[in-house]
């Protein structure tokens, strides 16, 4: 059920911990929604995926503590509802994470429910 690797950290994988200014990458954890985190920048086509999605995207400013927790910069890490790593895409592409969701049925949380 789990997929990719950048760096150290694999699919399947806790997401590392890393202090940031004012909190921490856990904070939006708290959601328990599947999200998308980026530690550099985020590609336009990923951007897009999350938005169509409803898929919360957050992004975070490279910094050596991400580097010193086996993040890889610009990867793009798509997160379970448990804080686990469902799959990582090395390239922060949006096509592997949009077939791994497709492939499992998987829609936000955030999502608005569909018109009947």
């Amino acid at each position: 059920m789990s997929a990719g690797r950048a760096g150290t950290v694999h699919g399947g994988d806790r997401l590392p911990w890393v202090k940031l200014n004012e909190t921490d990458n856990f904070a939006p954890l708290t959601s328990l929604n599947w999200q998308v985190h980026v530690y550099g920048e985020a590609t336009n086509d990923l951007q897009k995926l999350c938005s169509d999605r409803v898929l919360p995207l957050h992004v975070f400013a490279w910094r050596d503590d991400t580097a010193r927790a086996g993040l890889n910069r610009n990867a793009a890490y798509l997160l379970r509802p448990d804080g686990y790593i469902a799959i990582v895409e090395p390239q922060s592409q949006a096509r592997p994470i949009a077939d791994y969701l497709d492939t499992r049925h998987i829609v936000s949380r955030a999502a608005p429910a569909a018109a009947a």
